[in-house]
């Protein structure tokens, strides 16, 4: 089987997060909240869905984004979504309103970079990333499904100008059929409004190529993330 395929099927199940199930520690089964009708415990005002729409299509970033900064991509996916961010190991989020949003999956080379934007009707952000770090701290390794997910660990991103906050994990996928490795790297991004999250994971043979793709593909991001405010 063609090499890249096999990234693209294993970054695909990554979109779980370290495994989708935690129950053998535990936790709950955990999948991203679609569209989620309770807002998080942090009140404030509330994003028109008009502004919503221009703020998603100001922070979306394509291939032509990717070829000015040095990275050349090709888009091969991308479609509207109402989910959070990807969930840290597998653990649920808390319910919160995503108004709009998309994802967006581009090659690099044999390897696979994500976007993931979600515009929030609340400025949930802060709470976001927190539930990230809160979840690495209970992150165990997971043997369930196609791939068996290890080595979660926190990696340190640069600081983006563009964005309010910055928190990047590295997880180890392996296929539990024909052995597979794959290293997929998360680094969420939040808007200085607390409106946005833009997840943006690679997926690469390994951990270094991985950390590198995400430090680029997350520069580009960063910076339409602050032109956006």
């Amino acid at each position: 089987m063609n090499r890249l395929v096999i990234v693209i099927g294993l970054a695909l199940v990554a979109l779980a997060g370290c495994g989708t199930s935690q129950s053998s520690a535990g936790g709950p089964t955990g999948t991203p909240t679609p569209n989620a009708t309770s807002a998080s415990p942090t009140a404030g005002p509330t994003l028109a869905a008009d502004r919503a729409s221009a703020i998603l299509a100001s922070v979306t970033i394509d291939a032509k984004d990717l070829a000015a900064a040095g990275t050349t991509a090709k888009l091969t996916k991308s479609q509207d979504s109402t989910s959070q961010p990807t969930p840290v190991c597998g653990w649920n989020r808390e319910p919160r309103t995503v108004l709009t949003g998309k994802r967006s999956t581009f090659t690099i080379g044999t390897n696979v970079a994500h976007q993931d934007v979600a515009v929030f009707q609340q400025a949930v952000a802060p709470d976001v990333l927190a539930e990230s770090r809160n979840d690495t701290a209970r992150c165990s390794d997971s043997n369930d499904g196609p791939v068996k997910f290890d080595q979660h660990s926190v990696i340190d991103l640069p600081h983006f100008p563009g964005a309010a906050d910055v928190y990047g994990y590295c997880d180890r996928g392996t296929g539990t059929k024909d052995k597979s490795v794959l290293f997929i790297c998360h680094g969420e991004l939040s808007s200085k409004d607390g409106y946005v999250v833009v997840d943006v994971w690679t997926a690469s043979a390994t951990l270094d190529s991985s950390k590198a793709n995400l430090t680029q593909v997350a520069a580009v991001a960063a910076e339409k993330l602050g032109k956006s405010a």
